[in-house]
């Protein structure tokens, strides 16, 4: 009998929820495993489970096992009799009444100069909330922490006053409830839930862009909040601005405080960050394959740990020391990924022009108007900075356009880029998904 490390067990669960959806914590929250051999034991609480499981489910916890472990399972269902190996959702990682995950704190958030900004915005939510930066709004791409920051003010906020009422909810919980609430006749009941909280955290809200009933209900629980001081947290992957289906009276509420963005991590931080899990989880990883990871995976906190996560879980199983080979052999899909990833004048506009609405034909068009005309200069720019290409072959790329109208798209960007914080996180972000995508 085997047991792997219960953060990589987590982190299996993690991936059969992004495909079970909001069944997830109802069919998997008492679920507990065991390894024999080249069996993966799925430990259920009674038979009902053990009947519907393999039906419901077989496939996605296969699938999720091997992209994890690295190893090909057989997986059965028994009924655990004792409890023993119940490792399913931890009952004391997350606090039902506010949904809150007791893990994430800002003690264990590695700080570099890529979130150091949104960090001390968070902190200083936590230390004086509802005061100075109401509503306090975080964007960025997934997996970069915003989350973790959103359950540490949380917890702050708790540790400091127990009697306070946080709340945390992502915005597909909030959409779901509401709409439970209308068909049960008990929309009463869940205004009082959320309009009578200390704190009110929302997770991603870009969820609710084209939902107009949940934008209506959503703006009036902010406004009642805001109107007693009570602090509100908002994350997204866009700032609000960008938020293209959100009513404009949310934007204008969303923009109205203090906006942090948090990027992806600098080499420096992502080393940091798998010492720091290295460390947690006692895992005894050597300096030599930190740095190999941090090296070539680049692109997100969430990954960055999946990474060394996976290393480990196929040392335990396979019994083998941890090695750069190994390493190598574990993270082949991510190196074969990049390699596969061609960047050329094509593939910038294409990821231009999606980001801004347009079309590549107008792109490469005649037509100036300044919705075209400046994700144009911004795709000439990236053009430049990711490619070999000359300044006429990228002007010919553009329509036949002249190099001298490139020289000055490329000046124009260079100098937003140090003057204009937005822009400059815009160009960040649009290289990682040229290059990650």
């Amino acid at each position: 009998m085997t047991k792997i490390n219960q953060d990589i067990w987590a982190k299996i669960l993690d991936e059969i929820e992004r495909d079970v959806g909001s069944n997830f914590k109802f069919w998997f929250k008492n679920v507990g495993y065991e390894i024999m051999g080249d069996t993966f034991v799925i430990k259920l609480p009674n038979k009902f489970y053990v009947d519907h499981f393999g039906k419901r489910y077989d496939s996605i916890i296969k699938e999720a096992i091997e992209k994890i472990a690295l190893h090909t399972f057989d997986v059965s269902y028994i009924i655990d009799v004792d409890g023993t190996s119940k490792i399913g959702i931890d009952d004391d990682e997350e606090d039902k009444l506010n949904n809150l995950i007791n893990r994430y704190t800002f003690d264990n958030f590695v700080v570099g100069k890529s979130n150091e900004f949104p960090h001390a915005a968070a902190i200083s939510v936590a230390e004086s909330p509802g005061n100075l930066y109401n509503p306090l709004f975080i964007y960025g791409s997934s997996g970069l922490g915003k989350t973790h920051l959103m359950h540490a003010i949380g917890n702050y906020l708790m540790d400091e006053n127990p009697d306070l009422n946080p709340m945390y909810v992502s915005s597909e919980q909030f959409t779901n409830e509401l709409v439970e609430a209308i068909r049960r006749d008990t929309t009463p009941e869940f205004r009082n839930k959320y309009r009578n909280v200390d704190l009110l955290l929302v997770d991603d809200i870009q969820f609710l862009i084209g939902k107009e009933g949940i934008q209506e209900e959503f703006f009036h629980t902010f406004n009642v909040l805001y109107q007693n001081e009570k602090q509100i947290v908002v994350t997204s992957d866009k700032p609000p601005k960008d938020l293209k289906g959100l009513e404009n009276r949310i934007i204008t509420r969303l923009g109205g405080g203090l906006i942090a963005d948090i990027m992806s991590p600098d080499i420096e931080t992502r080393i940091a960050i798998l010492r720091n899990k290295n460390e947690q989880e006692a895992f005894g990883v050597s300096e030599k394959i930190i740095d190999y990871i941090a090296e070539n995976v680049d692109s997100n906190i969430r990954e960055l740990e999946g990474a060394l996560l996976r290393i480990v879980a196929y040392s335990n199983l396979t019994s083998k020391e941890i090695d750069l080979n190994m390493a190598q052999l574990v993270l082949r899909d991510v190196l074969e990924q990049k390699k596969k990833i061609v960047i050329d004048s094509l593939r910038i506009k294409t990821i231009v022009s999606k980001e801004y609405g347009i079309s590549v034909e107008d792109m490469e068009s005649k037509k100036r108007p300044k919705d075209i005309a400046y994700p144009r200069q911004i795709a000439m720019f990236l053009c430049r900075e990711l490619t070999e290409l000359s300044l006429p072959k990228i002007g010919l790329d553009f329509g036949g356009r002249d190099h001298t109208t490139v020289i000055h798209a490329i000046d124009k960007i260079t100098n937003e880029i140090k003057e204009n914080s937005e822009t400059k996180k815009t160009i960040s972000d649009l290289k990682k998904k040229i290059k990650d995508e």
